[in-house]
C-alpha cells in the first residue's frame, strides 16, 4: 500500500465485526432477584412459587454429573442453609434420598442417590433436556444393579 509519500508501507489489516444486543427486561429482573451487591442469593419465595421440573432439568443439565448411581449437582456457590433449601425444592420431584455433601470446606453439593430405582424420573428429565445433555441423566446400570432391582 502506498504510504502517501511515494513509498510502500505494509499494514496489518484486521477485519472486525461487533454485535450489540439489548437485554430483555425479564432477564434484568431475574438477575436482580438472584444477585444482591454482586453476591449470589436464593430468592426463596420466588423459587417456592416458580420452581418446576423444567427448572430442575436445567439445573441438572448445567451443573450436574452422573457418578456411582447418583447425580451430583454443583451448588458450591451457595451456603449450607441454601443447599438444604434446594433439597426441599427438589424433593417435590425426586422421591428418593437426597443428601448434601461437603466436597471442600464450605462447598456443598446436592446429591440425588439411588437413581437406578427411579428411571421414570430420569426419562422425564431426558424429555426436557436437549440430546447433548442426555449423558447427564442416563443411568447406566451394571450387572448387579440390574439383577437387584
Amino acid at each position: 500500500m502506498p504510504d502517501g509519500r511515494g513509498g510502500k508501507k505494509y499494514y496489518n489489516i484486521q477485519k472486525v465485526c461487533a454485535i450489540s444486543t439489548g437485554v430483555h427486561p425479564y432477564l434484568t429482573e431475574l438477575h436482580s432477584l438472584f444477585y444482591k451487591d454482586r453476591v449470589k442469593v436464593l430468592p426463596k419465595q420466588f423459587l417456592i412459587d416458580n420452581f418446576d421440573m423444567v427448572a430442575l432439568a436445567v439445573l441438572v443439565g448445567d451443573g450436574g454429573n452422573f457418578s456411582e448411581n447418583s447425580i451430583r449437582i454443583c451448588t458450591d456457590s451457595f451456603v449450607k442453609d441454601d443447599t438444604y433449601f434446594l433439597i426441599d425444592l427438589f424433593s417435590k420431584f425426586y422421591k428418593s434420598r437426597l443428601t448434601v455433601r461437603e466436597e471442600k470446606e464450605n462447598k456443598f453439593r446436592v446429591v440425588l442417590t439411588k437413581v437406578s430405582k427411579h428411571l421414570e424420573f430420569f426419562e422425564e428429565l431426558r424429555s426436557i433436556l436437549p440430546k447433548c445433555m442426555h449423558h447427564k441423566v442416563t443411568p447406566v446400570l451394571n450387572e448387579h444393579q440390574v439383577t437387584t432391582q
